[in-house]
């Protein structure tokens, strides 16, 4: 039987004094380890490296007493280490004071225990030198150079088991606070992408609260503030968000996501903004589902550049198409004046005058395109004036068709005037023009056998021209843009050619004269092109007078 430590106690017991010596003793050890658990219990409270390296150096100070220290750590790279922090001593003196072998080195991390290094100075009286190793969970972290007094009581079994103990949670707080901040970095970069990012972004919770947005689905949507997560999504849109919002989560939990759903919005105060909205299902680790992200997209721009382009390849083939309008019938009066002139007989006056009304009307073709490119530069460049007079809409109906008369074919042209109709005010050349450029359409796009019909009538405060053919007509899609300069309908593709600025001519005429033009169509039924232009209060009836 062991009797050593009643023996111990026994002569503690004999002895007071030792006895008080002891219980001191053990006070100041409970002390120490109070102290170091309330200061390692901040050191892992800290984040920030720098608090935790400035904490970590007092500790070991208030241990040792350094002259000074050094503190390294690891890199990515496998045995590289740089100075994060020095006391006493500046980086540069480091640098020549110290040079550390590698051997020694591993040997200190692999023990992972304080340890007196040899060298030069482990010698000398004045000075020893030591490295406490930083070593958590097995992953090396860094260590610390300690330059001390060669005190025996320095170098305890105490100090080593205390310095042991602070130095493995100081590894563990130094790599929390490294993980920490990469969190922070992580987090701030994709946050930065997300705030950046052109469309518009917001998550909601299975709740439907909102729990993440970015500025620009704020703007996108009219928000009041971007200061709105962990509120319920429905008390921050417009009725016509959440409508629009209830179908689309609706449909993205039904199927999973949602693509490119169209909704023209209008935020507060501002302009209508087409808008493409997708929808996808967020999942937990499970897989199941706990919310929905949405983004939004601003189609005005995209819009914009297909209609650029759209534009330019109207102008291409506007190109294409006048360099074809000029050429045929260039190549037709070149043809017959030839034939004129090298087969047909001077005494042959019938022949020679249908080649010179076959040659004549190519002149027509000329004419009447230079005149409408002519148009079109005045118009464009601000220089289009017109020159009022008091006209009758119905003598402008009638020159227009006699006009036509040449060119008709196999397609007849009708005219219904009402009677009595009020004179307007007008530039009597121009809407001329502008009947003569929807007339000669109509004739164009009618197939052989089929009826265009110019009626001329009053309705209310205003005298009305309509042409109705019973040609292709045009595609629903198409009639907001018949219009536009250099466009064309897809029925142009039948073979039909033109230079596609008839129309918006004829719309800038009427319109110069406080009219307006408007068009219905039926595919493969025909259209029905209707100009209407005011004529002033009071004036006289019939008649066919021109004069100022």
């Amino acid at each position: 039987m062991d009797t050593t430590g009643e023996k111990n106690i026994s002569v503690l017991g004999d002895d007071p004094g030792l006895l008080k010596a002891a219980m001191i003793s053990q006070q100041d050890e409970i002390s120490q380890l109070t102290w170091l658990c309330d200061s390692m219990e901040k050191l892992l409270s800290l984040h920030n490296q720098e608090q935790i390296q400035e904490g970590f150096l007092l500790l070991v100070e208030e241990i040792t007493n350094y002259r000074h220290c050094v503190l390294y750590l690891f890199g990515d790279a496998p045995h590289q280490y740089s100075i994060q922090a020095c006391r006493g001593i500046t980086a540069e003196e480091v640098q020549t004071k110290y040079q550390l072998e590698a051997d020694i080195l591993r040997w200190v991390i692999k023990e992972n225990r304080w340890t007196v290094i040899p060298g030069e100075g482990n010698g000398n009286e004045d000075f020893w030198v030591s490295i406490l190793p930083l070593v958590s969970a097995g992953k090396e972290i860094g260590f610390l150079l300690l330059n001390t007094c060669p005190d025996q009581r320095i170098f305890t079994q105490g100090n080593l088991r205390r310095l042991t103990y602070i130095a493995s949670y100081v590894a563990l707080a130094l790599e929390n606070g490294r993980l920490y901040q990469n969190i922070v970095n992580t987090k701030n970069y994709l946050k930065d992408i997300i705030e950046n990012i052109n469309e518009g972004i917001l998550t909601l919770g299975i709740d439907g609260n909102i729990s993440l947005l970015n500025r620009n689905v704020t703007a996108l949507l009219g928000l009041a503030s971007a200061d709105i997560v962990g509120q319920s999504c429905q008390h921050c849109l417009s009725p016509e968000l959440k409508r629009a919002f209830d179908i689309i989560i609706g449909q993205t939990f039904k199927q999973g996501y949602v693509m490119d759903y169209r909704l023209d919005h209008t935020p507060q105060e501002g302009q209508s903004i087409p808008l493409a909205i997708n929808c996808s299902l967020l999942r937990d680790e499970k897989g199941v589902p706990n919310g929905v992200i949405i983004t939004l997209r601003d189609l005005t721009t995209s819009l914009e550049l297909q209609r650029f382009r759209e534009l330019d390849a109207m102008k291409d083939e506007f190109i294409s198409n006048v360099s074809h309008e000029l050429r045929t019938p260039l190549g037709i009066i070149t043809s017959y004046i030839e034939a004129l002139l090298e087969r047909v007989k001077p005494e042959d006056l019938a022949t020679q005058r249908k080649f010179l009304s076959i040659a004549n009307q190519a002149c027509d073709r000329i004419t009447g395109l230079v005149n409408n490119l002519l148009d079109l530069s005045q118009i464009e460049s601000g220089r289009f004036f017109l020159d009022l007079k008091r006209v009758n809409l119905k003598d402008i109906a009638v020159s227009v068709v006699k006009s036509l008369e040449l060119c008709q074919g196999e397609v007849e042209v009708q005219l219904a005037l009402a009677q009595d109709l009020p004179y307007i005010l007008a530039d009597e050349e121009k809407i001329y023009q502008a009947i003569l450029n929807i007339a000669s359409n109509a004739l164009k796009y009618s197939p052989v056998g089929r009826t265009v019909l110019i009626k001329v009538f009053k309705d209310n405060n205003m005298v009305k021209l309509m042409v109705h053919d019973e040609g292709v007509g045009i595609p629903e899609d198409e009639l907001p843009y018949v219009f536009e300069k250099f466009y064309r309908s897809s029925s142009s593709a039948a073979g039909f050619q033109g230079s596609g600025l008839g129309l918006p001519i004829a719309k800038h005429i009427v319109e110069a004269h406080q009219g307006t033009i408007e068009v219905e169509s039926t595919l493969g039924k025909g259209s029905i092109f209707t100009i209407s232009l005011p004529f002033p209060d009071g004036n006289e009836r019939g008649g066919s007078y021109g004069g100022e």
